[in-house]
């Protein structure tokens, strides 16, 4: 088997996060395959685009095995569609035993042997079933599904899970309200370990595009060499950051970007020079911050795409009739590249060509509200701009005044907050819920009435309600009773008071 080699020793963290993505993909894979085996064939889209971005992430970092493994999957998953789905208990066989071997590959370091598992062997097998299934009718086959099966569990190694993430701002938030219970140098104490705490959790929640981009530049400049192609890799990066989610979806789009910009884009030296271009090829990613997001822009000086070959394809596979072709306007047709399984590629090779990948991207833009666009110049080149929502935490609040001391507390503005007469004994102090003594209770007489639907709780307050946007630092889950936000510079204790409630019953 032809070993992709790596150009450049990648570091450690990049390989890491590799292997944690992709033990999630292979996660994703295993539940999307379940679900085509039971019925939902239309699932094998997201196969597809899961399996297409794996094997493009395990060519950039150099895994060989898994970048094969991948793309015969690839090919079994389109025999399977090729059959309709009415498949022997061998393809079900193979996929799970491909998954479980790329488990392996994945969680064994370097240098580590696999104990014999001969990986050519296997990747034969897939071959043997595929061309069997290419000789035998879909008439022919007619078997039920597979019984399922129980699911991988598959641990991440260096990524944090959000109920993680919520977790560990739970525990930060009691450090928070452990250091106004306590006075003298044990406060001054618990503050600086909240402050620390809250700004490494916040990193979870926001995250910087730049390095994302930078790690791809030699793997993007190696392909090129691989395909006989010169081609210079310009990135401009500015301090953009946005939600973790969405910066996986802008590597993933942007992988894809790359790889189609030199597979289909930039030509060969030979064939730049006998079209006035000069032999190097150019291309261009910006990063940068746009209104209410951030966005990663590919743009190229190649080929650009064919608007007559889409006009072909789209008649040929019955996206358009043959009149609605002719009248298309750029924009139509460059929208058709986005679409599920559309390509004007006629050669299948390891990079592209199987119409999954812009829909793949597109995909997973949609997944973090994000979108795609694409413009080109037949013959010019192409531009490619993957836009996310930028990452955002502010919260629309009521906040009021704490009694005798000079917190702010506050509730979601989804409650109704109504001021009531002074003389409200049933009224409960938040802080005595929270275990907080302020040192002095005097002149808190005023009561807010707080209700959303049917609950309804009176709490005491030290003065009239008023209305903010909050900036929350370290989000905890619905079902804790605070969570720690801020109010311009101050800090104010966002009450959750159904929760709240429940748990001073439960104290």
């Amino acid at each position: 088997m032809d070993a992709l080699v790596r150009s450049v020793t990648l570091p450690p963290a990049i390989v890491a996060r590799f292997r944690s993505l992709s033990l999630e993909r292979l996660e994703r894979i295993e539940a999307e395959w379940t679900a085509v085996l039971a019925g939902d064939h239309e699932r094998a889209a997201e196969v597809h685009n899961d399996l297409h971005t794996l094997k493009g992430d395990a060519r950039v970092v150099g895994f060989s095995d898994i970048h094969l493994l991948a793309h015969k999957l690839e090919e079994l998953l389109v025999a399977a569609e090729h059959r309709q789905f009415r498949m022997p208990e061998e393809f079900d066989l193979v996929m799970t035993m491909a998954i479980r071997l790329m488990v392996m590959l994945l969680r064994t370091r370097d240098g580590v042997s696999l104990g014999g598992i001969d990986v050519d062997g296997f990747v034969q097998q897939i071959d043997e079933l595929v061309a069997d299934s290419q000789v035998r009718s879909v008439e022919s086959t007619d078997q039920p599904p597979v019984s399922r099966r129980a699911p991988l569990t598959i641990e991440p190694l260096d990524r944090v899970a959000p109920a993680t993430q919520q977790g560990l701002a739970a525990a930060a938030t009691d450090v928070y309200l452990e250091h106004l219970r306590a006075s003298g140098a044990a406060r001054a104490r618990l503050l600086s370990s909240w402050r620390a705490l809250s700004r490494q959790i916040s990193d979870l929640y926001a995250a910087p595009i730049a390095p994302r981009v930078a790690r791809h530049q030699h793997a993007t400049l190696k392909l090129a060499r691989d395909l006989g192609k010169e081609t210079a890799v310009e990135v401009i990066a500015g301090d953009v950051r946005v939600r973790a989610d969405a910066a996986d979806a802008l590597e993933t789009a942007l992988l894809h970007l790359l790889n189609n910009a030199i597979d289909h884009g930039i030509e060969a030296p030979s064939e730049r020079i006998r079209l006035d271009k000069p032999p190097v090829g150019r291309i261009r990613v910006q990063v940068r911050m746009i209104d209410g997001g951030g966005e990663v822009e590919v743009d190229d000086d190649g080929r650009g795409v064919d608007l007559d070959a889409v006009r072909a394809q789209a008649v040929e596979r019955g996206f358009l009739t043959r009149e609605a072709a002719e009248s298309a306007t750029e924009r139509e047709l460059t929208d058709l590249v986005l679409q599920p399984g559309f390509s004007t590629r006629t050669r299948v090779s390891d990079i592209s060509g199987r119409g999954v990948g812009l829909d793949a991207v597109r995909s997973a833009l949609a997944r973090v509200g994000g979108r795609l666009l694409l413009s080109t110049h037949p013959g010019h080149g192409t531009t490619v701009t993957a836009r996310v929502p930028q990452a955002s935490r502010r919260l629309r609040v009521i906040c009021f005044p704490a009694c005798g001391t000079d917190l702010t507390f506050a509730v979601p503005a989804t409650f109704d907050v109504t001021p009531l007469d002074e003389d409200t004994p049933s009224a409960l102090d938040p802080l005595a819920l929270l275990e907080i003594d302020p040192g002095s209770r005097r002149g808190c007489r005023l009561a807010l009435e707080i209700q959303r639907d049917q609950f309804l709780v009176r709490l005491r307050v030290g003065g009239l309600p008023f209305r903010r946007t909050a900036e929350r630092l370290c989000p905890t889950p619905d079902h804790h009773p605070v969570e720690v936000v801020l109010l311009g510079d101050d800090e104010a204790i966002l009450l959750r008071p159904e929760a709240l409630l429940a748990a001073a019953k439960r104290a």
